[in-house]
Parts: C-alpha cells; sequence; structure tokens
C-alpha cells in the first residue's frame, strides 16, 4: 500500500509502478486481486510519469 507521494515516486523512478500497472511477467500485478485496470487509466498514469510525475 503505498501512502505517501515519495513511496509513488519512488516506484516510479525505479520503473515499477508501470511494471506491476502493465503486468509485466516477473512483477506483482497491480491491482492485486482485481482486474488490470483499463487501458485508458494506464495511459493517464503513464502520461503523468512521461510529465516527471509532479506532485499534485
Amino acid at each position: 500500500l503505498l501512502t505517501n507521494y515519495d513511496e509513488v515516486k519512488f516506484l516510479v523512478d525505479n520503473e515499477y509502478l508501470i511494471q506491476v500497472m502493465n503486468w509485466e511477467t516477473g512483477y506483482e500485478s497491480m491491482p492485486p486481486g482485481n482486474n488490470q485496470l483499463p487501458q485508458c487509466e494506464r495511459d493517464m498514469i503513464q502520461a503523468w510519469i512521461d510529465d516527471g510525475a509532479p506532485d499534485n
């Protein structure tokens, strides 16, 4: 469970967030126990990351 921006940013900087969000082989799937996030939501998160993952 991520509880603050610094935790999320750490996972973004290490590309872990993208790996789990896209259900890459060898990584946990996010969200656990549920269906994969819809592509439109993953695209929005990717755009946020591409923009530098600002703390807003």
